[in-house]
């Protein structure tokens, strides 16, 4: 709860924090004489940036605390991931990382709530990205992949080459994927991993082997086995 705490705290100062920098930029600008208008607009565009993210903040705390019901539809998994990147291309075209899929041809449908689950990559993508922007640009990859795993269960991973993990037991680091914090993205695991046990499923976080960096996982039941 400490964590989480601070994980709160820290990320709505930054947005609001933001805003009150970009109001007060904006208004000197426009007081100018002459006024700065070109200027005061863009840090009126960046204002609005800041309280997007304040009202990002928001929706995954409600996700997280919120008592509403999921809405549980069977759905084309691997469709709604490719919406996901589709969504995110620009945000990975702007900071130069390189995105791969591997989505498996045979996967199953499953029965969630496609929007929290869409979330969840979401979140995953943009964490791993947090830690992707410390490496040199040519070096920056993800890679998305989708399989079936057994028990009647599909697999996601999402796989960095720079999210370094702390050094605890194999047994930890599902705990770690969801304490750690990143500029922007303190609460965003600790939401993921509420929606994937409300869907009955499990997170997790694994080192990758012989190369640098992580992957975040979750698997999640499908509509045969809900």
């Amino acid at each position: 709860m400490f964590a989480l705490t601070a994980s709160i705290a820290h990320e709505i100062s930054q947005p609001l924090s933001g805003l009150i920098t970009n109001t007060n930029t904006c208004v000197r600008m426009l007081a100018a004489d002459p006024a700065d208008i070109t200027g005061a607009l863009g840090t009126l565009r960046r204002a609005l940036r800041d309280i997007s993210r304040a009202s990002e903040l928001i929706t995954r705390l409600r996700a997280m605390f919120g008592e509403q019901e999921l809405t549980l539809i069977p759905f084309d998994f691997n469709e709604a991931v490719r919406e996901v990147i589709v969504l995110s291309a620009v945000d990975l075209t702007r900071s130069a990382i390189a995105v791969g899929s591997t989505l498996a041809d045979d996967l199953p449908q499953i029965i969630g709530d496609r929007r929290q689950l869409q979330l969840v990559i979401v979140n995953l993508i943009r964490y791993a990205c947090d830690a992707t922007l410390r490496t040199p640009e040519p070096g920056r990859e993800l890679l998305i992949r989708t399989e079936r795993e057994a028990g009647g269960r599909v697999r996601v991973t999402i796989r960095d080459t720079n999210l370094q993990l702390p050094a605890v037991s194999a047994e930890a680091l599902s705990y770690a994927a969801c304490t750690m914090e990143s500029d922007r993205m303190g609460i965003g695991l600790f939401v993921s991993r509420s929606i994937i046990e409300r869907h009955r499923g499990r997170l997790w976080a694994e080192r990758n082997e012989g190369v640098p960096g992580a992957t975040l996982s979750f698997s999640i039941p499908t509509a045969g086995s809900a």
